[in-house]
């Protein structure tokens, strides 16, 4: 998973037309408002044939459109607030993709799949009973965003996890260290050369299906580790919605999970890589 990255033309931008929620009014476009007062006041001047006002409250709502850009647009909690926007803008239209892996789970997979996006939405529900009006963008993207990468990140580490449980349990992978084993035993043995050649070369190549089989093994105890913070860590962000009712220190807990999930995705991609296209995951999701 890339981190995901906003430029300071996007902060700016969502400065000038951020709305100021006030209770019960929703909305308000302050910096509009602003700079349509000005306007107003230097027409007024303007007629009244005073051109030196009209020309210094031209200056001063620039001044105060300059001075509002940039500390509205270097304000951490705003700069904050406008990245977990645009990483819910980039997950919408993938918002159905953890359902592709998903539908693919075993019963007991797909079970703790289940409870998990369980917690995931008793934290939005959570953040959203004890919100403040000026962190209401912040949830909103929250679920859509962070969240969401959670769940698909927890859904392709159980398919990952199936597979490999899978091609470690065939019959073949169970009985490679007996073959090992025999082999070893049997060029203990005199041999014609040429058999020996052969049963050396055979044995190699055992050896390095056993050097592929415990990263394989590896591979699955990581994902299972995986796995268990994960539950953990969510578990701690639903107690901590619930208890302290902090929207800013939930949302930045969630955003850490978001970015300590980068080495997970960076292992599992190569892992998944490994083993290949999903033979099964040519199974349709409904919209």
């Amino acid at each position: 998973m890339a981190e995901h990255r906003v430029g300071w033309w996007t902060y700016l931008k969502a400065a000038f037309s951020f709305r100021m929620p006030l209770p019960g009014l929703g909305g308000i476009p302050v910096n509009y408002l602003c700079l349509f007062a000005g306007a107003v006041f230097a027409g007024l001047f303007l007629l009244a044939g005073r051109l030196n006002a009209a020309a210094g409250v031209l200056l001063l709502t620039a001044a105060y459109e300059l001075l509002y850009l940039n500390l509205l647009a270097n304000l951490p909690k705003f700069r904050a607030l406008v990245k977990a926007e645009a990483l819910a803008q980039q997950h919408s239209a993938a918002a159905q993709q953890p359902l592709q892996t998903v539908r693919l789970l075993g019963r007991d997979a797909l079970g703790r799949y289940q409870r998990m996006a369980v917690i995931c939405d008793d934290i939005g529900r959570l953040l959203n009973e004890r919100q403040e009006a000026d962190d209401a963008s912040w949830v909103e993207a929250l679920q859509t965003g962070g969240l969401n990468e959670i769940k698909e990140l927890f859904a392709r580490l159980l398919r990952h996890r199936e597979r490999l449980l899978k091609h470690l349990n065939a019959p073949s992978s169970l009985q490679l260290p007996g073959q090992i084993k025999q082999l070893a035993s049997e060029l203990k043995r005199d041999l014609p050369e040429p058999v020996r050649r052969s049963r050396e070369q055979t044995f190699e190549v055992l050896k390095q299906r056993a050097e592929q089989l415990q990263g394989m093994t590896t591979s699955c105890d990581l994902a299972a580790a995986e796995l268990d913070r994960l539950e953990q860590h969510l578990a701690l962000l639903r107690d901590q919605a619930a208890a302290s009712g902090a929207v800013g220190e939930v949302a930045a807990q969630i955003d850490g999970v978001v970015e300590g999930m980068n080495d997970s995705a960076g292992w599992l991609l190569d892992s998944e890589r490994m083993l290949g296209e999903d033979a099964t995951a040519t199974v349709s999701v409904d919209a």
